[in-house]
This record gives C-alpha cells, sequence and structure tokens, in this order.
C-alpha cells in the first residue's frame, strides 16, 4: 500500500493521525526550532536560510487547511493540533527574535498573557458535546499579521519602527480573542 492508501484508508486511527494536513501542521512544528537555529548565526546565508524557514512555516499554515478540506481530511485532532502548534511555533519564533534580534520581552509577555486568557476558551469548547469549531477569520489573520510582524525583525531591518508592527500584530491578536469569546457566548460558530 501506498502512503496516499494509508492516508485516505477507512480505518480511523491513521486517517486521523496520519493525513496530509496534519503531516504539514508537524513540519511546521519540526521547522520552529529550525528558524532559530538559523536565527542565531546571523550571516547572510543563515538569514535568508531562516526567512525561507519562516516562509515555509507559513505555507504549510495555509496549505494544511487547503489540504484538509479539499482531501476531506478535516479531523477534530488537526481543529486542536494546528492552533496549537501556531502558538508552540510562534512563541518558540518569538523567544528567538528575542534572543537574537532584541525583540521588546513585553510583546511576548503580552502573547503569553493572551494565550492563557484563550485557554478557558478551549476548554469549554473542548467539553461541550458536538464538533469543535475550525479557527475563524479573525484566528487566521491574527496568525498571519504575527508571522508578517516578524519579518523586520529576521531580516533585522527598520529598527526605529518595527516595533510598531508588533503592536498592530497585538491589537488583531486582540480582536481575534475577543471574536472567539463572542462566537462562544452566543453559541455561533465563526465561518473558516
Amino acid at each position: 500500500p501506498t502512503l496516499l492508501s494509508w492516508v485516505r484508508s477507512p480505518s480511523p486511527a491513521p486517517a486521523i493521525m496520519l493525513n496530509i494536513p496534519n503531516l504539514l501542521t508537524l513540519l511546521r512544528l519540526a521547522l520552529a526550532p529550525v528558524f532559530v537555529y538559523f536565527l542565531s548565526l546571523d550571516t547572510p546565508w543563515a538569514i535568508a536560510a531562516c526567512f525561507s524557514t519562516g516562509a515555509a512555516m507559513g505555507v504549510t499554515d495555509i496549505v494544511d487547511g487547503y489540504f484538509g478540506r479539499k482531501l476531506n481530511q478535516i479531523t477534530d485532532l488537526g481543529k486542536i493540533l494546528d492552533p496549537a502548534v501556531d502558538k508552540i511555533a510562534a512563541v518558540t519564533m518569538l523567544g528567538g527574535l528575542y534572543w537574537f534580534r532584541a525583540l521588546p520581552l513585553a510583546f511576548i509577555i503580552f502573547k503569553v498573557v493572551k494565550e492563557l486568557l484563550f485557554l478557558p476558551r478551549g476548554i469549554i469548547v473542548l467539553r461541550r458535546p458536538g464538533k469543535i469549531p475550525s479557527a475563524n477569520r479573525w484566528g487566521k489573520a491574527s496568525c498571519t499579521v504575527l508571522f508578517a510582524a516578524m519579518i523586520p525583525y529576521v531580516i533585522n531591518v527598520l529598527p526605529e519602527t518595527r516595533v510598531y508592527f508588533l503592536w498592530v500584530a497585538a491589537a488583531v491578536e486582540i480582536a481575534a480573542l475577543a471574536s472567539y469569546y463572542v462566537d462562544l457566548l452566543t453559541n455561533t460558530p465563526h465561518p473558516a
């Protein structure tokens, strides 16, 4: 049997655990420390490799959802795994940017506090009967804007103004957090 036939297997375990969207999500997780490694080298080729690794992470974040819909492989595990990996990857990348590029510690503290504020919502959603909702547009936008805000830090440009990109990302993250709680309180799923 080929890998693709195993991915599409009617057996629940392989189809849920080893499908293309979940493999892409796990690849994104594996690339986060690679991003930090290249960032630590601080040479022109390493900066290019770091930027390319970050771009690959962004592409996997886009195409995992595309393949999930296209191949009808959206799973509850994927709905949990994808945002969890986004958060782990973002904090890993932000930590590297703090250590090697003087990203403000206040932003990392903001990000951790925001995720802690998000946690009760996630627990409530997981305990509710029925389907686990997918990420909404605000959640996807906040991830995209955050990764875009990291670019000036990765390539080490705009030292006087790059912090403003982070605070725009923070505003979008607050809007995303609010939108998820509004969805929770009104019990209306937000279309992805």
